[in-house]
Parts: C-alpha cells; sequence; structure tokens
C-alpha cells in the first residue's frame, strides 16, 4: 500500500503547479516595495517633466 502510494503520480502536476503560484506569490510580495518605489520615482520625473513643458510650451 505504501509502495503503491509512493510510485502514484496523480496529482503531481497541481502540486507542481501550486508551488509555481506561491513561488511567484512570494516573489512578488518581497519585490512590492521596489516596485512601489520605481513607480513613485517614475511619476514624479513624470510630473517634473510635463511642468518643464508646459513652462516651454507657452
Amino acid at each position: 500500500m505504501i509502495r503503491k502510494f509512493w510510485q502514484d503520480q496523480r496529482g503531481q502536476d497541481t502540486v507542481e503547479y501550486a508551488m509555481i503560484v506561491a513561488f511567484i506569490a512570494s516573489a512578488a510580495t518581497a519585490l512590492s516595495p521596489a516596485i512601489a518605489a520605481v513607480a513613485l520615482h517614475l511619476g514624479r520625473s513624470i510630473g517634473v517633466l510635463n511642468a518643464a513643458l508646459a513652462v516651454t510650451a507657452r
């Protein structure tokens, strides 16, 4: 019975996909502060560029 259970591979794909999803979720959680900082910096840079273009367009 234990040998049959050990050799049974029906569900192996599901476990592998679950592990991939867990890895992606943990990586996204770990990187979210860095991504937020980059997005904030880009937003500020775009705001500065828009202000500079508005001044030069007058």
